[in-house]
């Protein structure tokens, strides 16, 4: 498994993108920059996984190296895209901090209305993270009751 980087890397068969919601309903967002872009972009929780690792697991894994822990997952989808890839979306909520002292890599909290402008004015523009964002808060506007992932 690698850790949270660029799902732009082609020669990765399968990512993995999350939404990750805290008690308060923040969303964990990683600000990074891009050549001849500004403001900073934002992207949500992504793992690049090993050959047949699990996804649910490996999100888990790569969430606890980040400090935290997660109580509620929810499966919103798969699909392969053009490039062959598969994309598994996640939904994690009531996510806290583990028994180890949070780590930052550039990951921060951000209310869901800061989320949505950064939807709408384009710091978040990568397609899997624009998806896994849309759907999870759909779940949540709609208060559709879905069956919770067991935590492994």
């Amino acid at each position: 498994m690698k850790q949270n980087t660029n799902c732009n890397d082609l020669t990765q068969t399968e990512h993995v993108y999350a939404l990750v919601l805290d008690d308060n309903d923040r969303a964990l967002v990683r600000e990074y920059s891009l050549p001849h872009r500004s403001p900073l972009n934002w992207s949500t929780f992504t793992v690049l996984l090993s050959q047949g690792a699990d996804p649910m697991k490996a999100a888990q894994d790569e969430l606890l190296t980040l400090g935290y822990v997660c109580t509620t997952w929810i499966y919103l989808g798969t699909y392969k895209n053009q490039q062959g890839q598969i994309v598994h979306f996640l939904f994690a909520r009531n996510t806290r901090p583990a028994s180890l002292p949070p780590s930052c890599n550039g990951f921060h909290w951000v209310g869901l209305r800061d989320l949505h402008y950064a939807l709408l004015d384009g710091r978040i523009h990568e397609l899997g993270d624009v998806a896994s964002i849309t759907l999870a808060l759909y779940l949540m506007a709609n208060q559709i009751q879905t069956a919770p992932l067991p935590v492994i």
